[in-house]
C-alpha cells in the first residue's frame, strides 16, 4: 500500500507477474475482488450473529445478569468500582 496525492492505493499481482495500481477504495469496492484472511476469525459472511443482535433477543433479567457480570470483570481489568 501506499499513500499518494490521489489517495491510498495498493499495488497487486496476479498468479502470472502481472503487477497493476489500484486505489484503495477502488478495490474495496469491487465486487470482483475478495479479501482472504490469513488467519480464522470474524467475517462478515459468519452464520453466527454477532453480539449486539444476541444481547438484543436476551430476556431482561439476562440482560441484567450480563450487564452485572460485565461491571465485574470491567472492576478486575481497571481496579476502579463501577458502583
Amino acid at each position: 500500500m501506499t499513500a499518494t496525492a490521489a489517495g491510498n492505493q495498493v499495488i497487486l499481482q496476479n498468479n502470472r507477474g502481472q503487477v497493476q495500481r489500484v486505489a484503495l477504495k477502488e478495490l474495496l469496492l469491487s465486487d470482483r475482488a475478495q479479501l482472504i484472511p490469513e488467519q480464522t476469525g470474524p467475517s462478515a459472511t459468519n452464520v453466527e450473529q454477532i453480539a449486539s443482535v444476541v444481547l438484543s433477543r436476551l430476556h431482561p433479567d439476562e440482560r441484567r445478569r450480563i450487564l452485572e457480570r460485565a461491571e465485574h470483570v470491567r472492576e478486575v481489568l481497571t481496579g476502579i468500582p463501577l458502583r
